[in-house]
């Protein structure tokens, strides 16, 4: 069950990841927070893209400790595409899953 935790761990970070460079975009942004999104500033923004960054990159250096360069890089590049689509997914039906202090309820994916 351990060899299982990596890739698990590797697809939670990508997702994050992805969601703070999602989240850097002003549309984005707009679509979680409705017109009255808050202000992002330049350095926020640098922050958010660096911390994103340093997620995805996290993603695939826990893939490839725990795979091996071998399968570690298909499988990196698997988990990477999976993670977008689930972003992009999200992004675009319950764009409110990214707001800070919002929990998912059942009524919401109707």
């Amino acid at each position: 069950m351990t060899g299982a935790l990596g890739p698990i761990a590797a697809l939670v970070l990508a997702f994050v990841g992805l969601a703070l460079l999602a989240l850097t975009q002003p549309g984005q942004r707009k679509a979680v927070y409705g017109r009255n999104h808050p202000p992002v500033g330049a350095a926020s923004r640098q922050a958010m893209r660096l911390g994103g960054g340093v997620l995805v990159g996290l993603s695939v250096a826990a893939v490839l400790a725990t795979s091996g360069p071998a399968f570690g890089v298909p499988l990196a590049t698997l988990l990477l595409s999976v993670a977008a689509y689930a972003v992009m997914a999200a992004l675009t039906w319950t764009p409110g899953l990214f707001r800070p202090g919002r929990s998912l309820q059942i009524d919401q994916l109707r």
